[in-house]
């Protein structure tokens, strides 16, 4: 930035037209039960000044009707999460004791066709093929 002393007066009409932009801050750390307890809160200041603050009668009733629908979705919430992961259990439940029954289907179809049947693929099950040998190289001798 320039210092004072080289500022020309077009410089400063140009800064003084140009629109001041401010930074939104971001609130950290508040959860919705900071929130929800501080409007209580702010409810329970408002009720104690009811008589002073008399104007803010609209705005406090609009607040207390907002509370309570967060403190009843917010239940709702809740239960539904609860009931997920009582659901997510089961189906992990359920997913181990297919998994092991796969297996044994497998396990039984490899018994009735045996390991090295190709049909196995159909029950995606690799057969076991057997690897040739290898073969015994002659020694050579080393050349003088």
């Amino acid at each position: 930035m320039p210092t004072d002393e080289t500022v020309t007066p077009n410089l400063l009409a140009a800064e003084a037209a140009a629109p001041v932009v401010k930074k939104r801050r971001r609130r950290r750390g508040r959860s919705l039960a900071d929130d929800l307890r501080d409007w209580s809160e702010l409810l329970v200041a408002l009720a104690d000044h009811a008589q002073d603050l008399a104007f803010l009668d609209p705005q406090r009733a609009g607040l207390e009707a907002l509370l309570a629908q967060c403190h009843s979705l917010a239940e709702t919430k809740t239960v539904h999460l609860a009931a997920a992961q009582v659901a997510t259990q089961e189906l992990r439940t359920r997913v181990d004791a297919a998994r092991k029954l796969a297996g044994r289907v497998r396990s039984g179809v490899k018994a009735h066709f045996g390991f090295g049947d190709p049909q196995l693929v159909q029950f995606g099950s690799r057969p076991l093929r057997r690897t040739p040998r290898p073969r015994a190289r002659p020694e050579t001798p080393a050349a003088p």
